[in-house]
């Protein structure tokens, strides 16, 4: 289901409003050509145990969007926390699959992480006006993160390389 919606549903939309959006052979007679802004996720560059899924698709948005943009030049926005249902419907649906298994305790500690993020994140509001300066920006970039505790939540997981960071999250949730 994730995937239909978070990938095939984004493409399909996508492809469906290029001609509105002034590519193909009407570009050249549009003086202003719409914009396209997909919305991915920390989670399509920063995975994160327990929500592989998710991860895969937000990295299939990074991917499509990328491609795109040398094509058209989308703007990728990797939004962080958000509060939204979304938190409670991920916690419903792993919540069964961990219960009895020796990942109990670490998914406990996801959880517990889960719903301190989502407290943290931006509500729907701060993140439609900061969509909004997006959409009106002159000149925007290729990519914004939309991300609270920027250094600490996407800049140094970034740069750190692969190993250090899953230990980091490991210990997080003592998976190790």
């Amino acid at each position: 289901m994730q995937i239909a919606v978070n990938v095939v549903g984004l493409i399909a939309v996508t492809k469906a409003l290029l001609p509105m959006l002034g590519a193909g052979p009407e570009a050249a007679r549009r003086s202003s050509p719409g914009r396209i802004i997909n919305i991915s996720s920390t989670g399509g560059r920063i995975a994160t145990p327990f929500i592989a899924g998710y991860n895969a698709t937000k990295y299939a948005v990074e991917g499509f969007s990328h491609a795109l943009r040398r094509e058209l030049s989308p703007v990728i926005v990797a939004p962080g926390a958000v509060q939204s249902r979304i938190w409670q419907k991920a916690s419903a649906s792993a919540q069964c699959a961990n219960i009895g298994s020796v990942y109990r305790q670490p998914y406990r500690r996801f959880e517990e992480l889960s719903r301190a993020i989502e407290a943290g994140g931006y509500t729907s509001d701060e993140a439609g006006r900061f969509l909004v300066r997006v959409f009106e920006a002159r000149s925007p970039r290729t990519r914004y993160a939309a991300v609270r505790g920027r250094l600490v939540n996407w800049t140094i997981p970034s740069l750190l390389p692969d190993r250090w960071l899953d230990m980091v999250m490991r210990r997080t949730l003592a998976l190790s």
